[in-house]
């Protein structure tokens, strides 16, 4: 594949809808539906796989749960352990986010 055929991909950008930088509608419906997904997760354990920009996974860390949070997209990785790096150390050590494909 030559450069000119390479495949863009889209930016992630769950974390911006989140916290209403694509609109007060549009960031409430998120929220409604990652807090929906937080609520599913069940057990002590967690592995989210996409986790994006690493708001399911600190969510879950809040709530002390362990989670492994991975995605194939090395700028949502990024972006996530940004995020993590403003959490109490109390959510950094139950969350690890990696770059990986899961297949």
């Amino acid at each position: 594949m030559t450069a000119s055929m390479k495949t863009v991909r889209p930016k992630d950008q769950i974390r911006a809808a989140y916290y209403d930088q694509l609109g007060g509608g549009f960031g409430k419906k998120v929220r409604a539906r990652v807090h929906w997904i937080v609520r599913q997760a069940k057990g002590e354990h967690i592995l989210d796989i996409g986790c994006s920009g690493g708001v399911v996974p600190i969510l879950l860390g809040r709530e002390g749960k362990h989670v492994i949070g991975i995605d194939v997209l090395p700028e949502a990785i990024i972006e996530a352990k940004q995020a993590l790096l403003e959490e109490p150390a109390s959510v950094k050590e139950k969350v690890e986010l990696h770059e990986a494909n899961v297949m």
